[in-house]
């Protein structure tokens, strides 16, 4: 479920060209575009033009895009969007100035013919309230649910998702300001559609008129779009999100009549469709939004695979086990960039890079870099050890006094040592006291400069030394990426240099592992889009009030100063790799276990099991479900076991690789099986080899 409570998230589209001033309404009632499909909208409409255009619409085949209702219940006024694109005019109905009763039934009764509730709007009073509504033709089985007069919306929302009806497809808040009504239509969301209603508190939107510049994804970058920008009466919007492409888009908001019927016809000769018009009158104003697209259909993605498989007892199969495996998986949850690799002690045996995407986004390769999220965690852990191995602490050592802060509010802070942090029982509690790696910017307006300037690390850490610890270290375990941001400042404290630098001169081997800078415009090239729902202030400069995407610090972290925990972008093989020589979920060597980890925009996996490694990593940390990427996991592990890890040719076992010399001899059960479907085996000893061809005459 993705409802968020919003303040500005308008702040966050397009910059704004310019600003509408209020003029007196006239009634518009004519089609502005010539393009094709054709589009029809009208604006402010009476009960009764409202019917006589809906007729006329529907007679020649249009349907609607969009209906609001709004104003005073004795007096609605309608605004309607419809569209004439070649499917089928006639199956959909429509209703308008019901009271709930009346509404209710009404969908009850379309709902038994076989239609589904797509377009709900409502105005008026908590009781005395007019409802709207569009139901559609059902082509399929999706399950779909609605209610109205919903008093709690994040109460009635909780849960959605575990039924399988979690898209938000239409949406209205009406009611007063102290006793607010929600309306909320939802579908099943088959192929994991990203979306986020992004419900926003009253007075926080801004109140001027304004007009977004177009908006090409393939140039910006920004891939994230408004859908629909539902407004109640006394202006408060919420914007429902998705990240569905429809190539070029703009918007306009809060526009009187007359500008909006001046902004449409201008749109128009751009050849921008307005397929949303939301209106709004309250305290003696009346206001329209509108969502323009190119094209009205959602562009079409294309699959493309890439990349090399060796080492298996049979490559083509193996190959296309996991090709189709990540296939199912990727249109299951609606990924669009991904990869996979396997490999054993350092060797990859198969890297293989996935896309499921519009022409916008790259093409992903084997080679590309991901943000890993969590898995970076697995880099540090090693640069811990290597401290380590170095004498220059122990896991013992209390990391305040190495670090040099003094004077800490909470006296048990001088407790905490190396191991606590690598156990995460260092007495932080997220949920209790806030996430710090998250509070960039909020901490960055407490310091002098009043958040012009990015907070560091080493603020973060002062701030939180004026705070009590959640429990007393060792107590209990809490995951906290605060104390793996400790351990990355140990490590370069103990080094004299930055915490990349160390990675990069002692850790990673060559290893293609780099930081993901927290500035868009250093990914404007990037082939992988790290794409998120969230959106928030740019955690580097919290006073100019800019929003931003999550990815992008709109999340309240400073990537530049969150390596250690979680900034990190690398390709699944470099993960594989890694694996090959540390563990990925404690610390020290190579042993069974697995990390996995997300942050808003990316997300990854790594497990070591038996003599082999994996690593998957994705474009994004929303699935389908919460268990989806451990099931990938599974079958993957599965794959691993039947295709290689027993080692097992016809009756025999193989340990270890005895080298071409078995080939030669004709070996039992080899038939098929090439040279290289060995090379992820260690090399047999001399008594390894002796065990092999005892008692075998056969071989002699």
């Amino acid at each position: 479920m993705r409802l968020n409570i919003l303040g500005c998230l308008l702040a966050f589209l397009p910059l704004l060209l310019h600003a509408q001033e209020e003029e007196d309404p006239n009634e518009i009632s004519e089609m502005p575009t010539d393009s094709r499909p054709t589009v029809a909208w009208y604006i402010d409409n009476t009960a009764q033009s409202h019917a006589d255009r809906a007729r006329e619409l529907k007679i020649d085949d249009f349907r609607p895009m969009s209906l609001s209702g709004y104003g005073n219940p004795t007096e609605t006024r309608y605004a309607a969007t419809w569209i004439k694109d070649g499917r089928a005019g006639h199956s959909w109905q429509m209703a308008w100035g019901l009271n709930k009763k009346d509404f209710d039934e009404w969908v009850r009764k379309w709902r038994n013919e076989g239609f589904r509730l797509a377009i709900i709007s409502a105005n008026g009073p908590a009781g005395k309230a007019e409802f709207h509504g569009v139901m559609t033709l059902a082509l399929d089985q999706l399950k779909w649910t609605y209610k109205c007069e919903i008093e709690d919306l994040d109460k009635y929302m909780a849960g959605k998702d575990n039924n399988g009806i979690s898209r938000v497809v239409s949406f209205r808040m009406y009611g007063e300001l102290d006793n607010r009504r929600y309306c909320v239509v939802l579908h099943e969301n088959n192929g994991n559609e990203r979306w986020a209603l992004q419900h926003a508190e009253p007075g926080l939107l801004p109140n001027e008129s304004w007009i977004s510049e177009f908006n090409y994804p393939h140039v910006s970058r920004q891939f994230l779009r408004p859908a629909k920008l539902f407004m109640s009466d006394d202006g408060v919007i919420t914007p429902l999100m998705t990240d569905m492409n429809v190539g070029g888009w703009s918007v306009a908001v809060r526009l009187n009549q007359t500008a909006m019927a001046s902004e449409i016809s201008r749109q128009g000769n751009q050849w921008f469709m307005p397929v949303d018009i939301q209106g709004a009158s309250g305290f003696g104003k009346t206001q329209f939004n509108a969502i323009f697209v190119e094209r009205t259909r959602y562009q079409p993605r294309l699959w493309a695979e890439h990349g090399e498989v060796s080492g298996f007892k049979n490559n083509k199969e193996a190959k296309k086990e996991v090709d189709g495996t990540m296939k199912d998986f990727l249109k299951e949850n609606g990924i669009r960039q991904a990869q996979v690799a396997i490999g054993a002690r350092g060797h990859a045996m198969l890297e293989r890079s996935y896309t499921w995407a519009e022409m916008a986004y790259g093409t992903v390769k084997p080679h590309d870099v991901f943000l890993i999220g969590g898995v970076s965690k697995m880099f540090l852990h090693a640069a811990v050890k290597w401290c380590v191995d170095q004498l220059l602490i122990t896991y013992d050592t209390p990391v305040y006094k190495l670090l040099g802060y003094r004077n800490a509010f909470d006296k048990r802070v001088e407790d905490i040592t190396i191991q606590h942090l690598l156990d995460h029982t260092a007495g932080y509690d997220s949920e209790a006291s806030g996430e710090a790696a998250f509070e960039f910017g909020k901490i960055g307006l407490k310091l002098p400069h009043n958040g012009t300037e990015p907070a560091t690390l080493h603020d973060v850490i002062k701030y939180k030394l004026k705070q009590r610890l959640d429990s007393n270290p060792g107590e209990r375990m809490v995951h906290s990426h605060y104390g793996s941001l400790l351990l990355g400042a140990v490590v370069a404290n103990l080094t004299e240099m930055p915490y990349m630098d160390f990675l990069n001169k002692h850790i990673l081997d060559g290893l293609d592992v780099s930081l993901f800078e927290t500035d868009s415009r250093a990914h404007l090239r990037d082939k992988i889009v790290q794409q998120g729902l969230q959106i928030g202030v740019d955690a580097r400069y919290p006073a100019k009030g800019e929003y931003v995407s999550g990815v992008y610090g709109g999340d309240g972290a400073i990537k530049e100063e969150t390596a250690a925990a979680f900034s990190l972008r690398s390709s699944a093989t470099s993960l594989v790799k890694f694996a090959g020589q540390h563990s990925v979920a404690r610390i020290g060597k190579r042993r069974d276990g697995y990390r996995r980890g997300g942050i808003e925009g990316g997300y990854a996996y790594v497990e070591t099991h038996g003599d082999f490694d994996w690593a998957m990593v994705f474009n994004t940390r929303e699935f389908a479900s919460k268990s989806a990427v451990l099931d990938l996991a599974d079958k993957i592990r599965k794959l691993v076991d039947r295709t290689i890890a027993e080692n097992k040719y016809g009756p025999f076992t193989l340990t270890c690789n005895p080298g071409p010399e078995i080939f030669r001899k004709g070996y039992p059960g080899l038939d098929g099986v090439s040279q290289d479907s060995l090379d992820h085996l260690p090399e047999c000893t001399e008594e390894e080899l002796d065990g092999i061809m005892h008692d075998r005459k056969d071989l002699d």
